[in-house]
């Protein structure tokens, strides 16, 4: 058997966001290895030539709080074959602040990138699929620290809480048209997040 037979994601398009580093490039090559075109979302560009970005791959710089990021990422989709069918989530912000530290504007950053982004994306992404028709499937990425306290900072935790719940209610309003949306929610992982958020610790 060959190793394109292996391969899980032939003939897909996938949007993923933060696919510059960490979990969301992971995610990326990962994609591009199973056969997957892929449009990759970031504010950061692809660090190289220490590790090269993979081909196959449409890098749309910008914000994914930005709804102009977005309206390119889905053109960027069409110029790849179709409508994207595939959307990981993984773009984030840390916010470690304790509740009495918290201010509105860093409460508002971290809810921006880690929630209301999430929600505009789905909508984005599912809106072209109910137009064309089509079935897809959302995966975001939350964290463990959205299901349990973990002194990760008010804003982070109720972001990812929110995260989750979202995840879920999209997929009861959205399974008869045949859209799955799934939520992922990991411990440690060693990324840039995570060296941002703490020295030793990153839920």
């Amino acid at each position: 058997m060959s190793n394109e037979d292996l391969r899980r994601l032939p003939g897909k398009i996938a949007i993923v966001t933060g696919g510059s580093s960490g979990i969301g490039r992971a995610t990326v090559e990962l994609f591009v290895r199973h056969g997957a075109k892929v449009v990759s979302i970031d504010l950061d560009d692809p660090a190289e030539p220490e590790t090269p970005y993979p081909q196959g791959i449409v890098f749309v710089k910008g914000s994914v709080t930005d709804e102009h990021v977005w309206a390119n990422a889905i053109d960027a989709a069409k110029s790849l074959g179709g409508v994207a069918n595939i959307l990981v989530q993984c773009a984030g912000l840390p916010g470690r602040e304790r509740l009495l530290d918290t201010t509105m504007d860093s409460w508002n950053r971290v809810l921006n990138v880690n929630c209301t982004s999430i929600m505009y994306g789905m909508q984005v992404f599912i809106r072209a699929l109910v137009e064309a028709k089509r079935p897809g499937s959302i995966v975001n990425v939350s964290s463990l620290a959205g299901v349990i306290a973990m002194g990760a900072g008010i804003a982070y935790e109720a972001s990812k809480a929110a995260c989750t719940h979202m995840s879920k209610t999209v997929a009861w309003e959205y399974a008869e048209d045949g859209i799955r949306a799934n939520c992922v929610a990991p411990g440690l992982t060693i990324t840039g997040l995570c060296l941002k958020q703490s020295a030793t610790f990153d839920p």
